[in-house]
């Protein structure tokens, strides 16, 4: 649901850009299209199935959704693998913050804290 949200939204801006300079583009319905399937893909670890699926929805009328699909679907799934080996964003590790939040949440010793 939010990556079609965050799709249609991102079409609908660009869709407006687009009109202001004249430039054709595809209708928001296909971005959001192409962003819940990238959603799927990540949260899924699936990502060849999502490409799949969204052409079968598409009952192969739209193949020019392809290229933007298996894009979105890659950076999707890239960023997913990317903060799960615990990426630095800002010199912070991602997995490191959650483990001490975690930590510190359920208020668990050292050696009883989860890896």
């Amino acid at each position: 649901f939010m990556g079609a949200c965050g799709g249609a939204l991102y079409g609908q801006l660009a869709g407006e850009a687009a009109h202001a300079l004249g430039i054709a583009l595809s209708p928001a319905t296909d971005y959001a299209a192409v962003g819940g399937a990238a959603a799927l893909a990540s949260i899924c670890n699936v990502p060849v199935t999502a490409v799949v699926l969204l052409l079968e929805l598409t009952a192969g009328t739209d193949y020019a959704i392809s290229l933007p699909l298996i894009a979105a679907i890659s950076l999707a799934v890239w960023t997913d693998q990317f903060l799960e080996r615990g990426g630095k964003l800002r010199g912070f590790g991602i997995k490191d913050v959650t483990n001490e939040a975690l930590t510190r949440v359920s208020m668990l010793s050292g050696k009883d804290a989860p890896d």
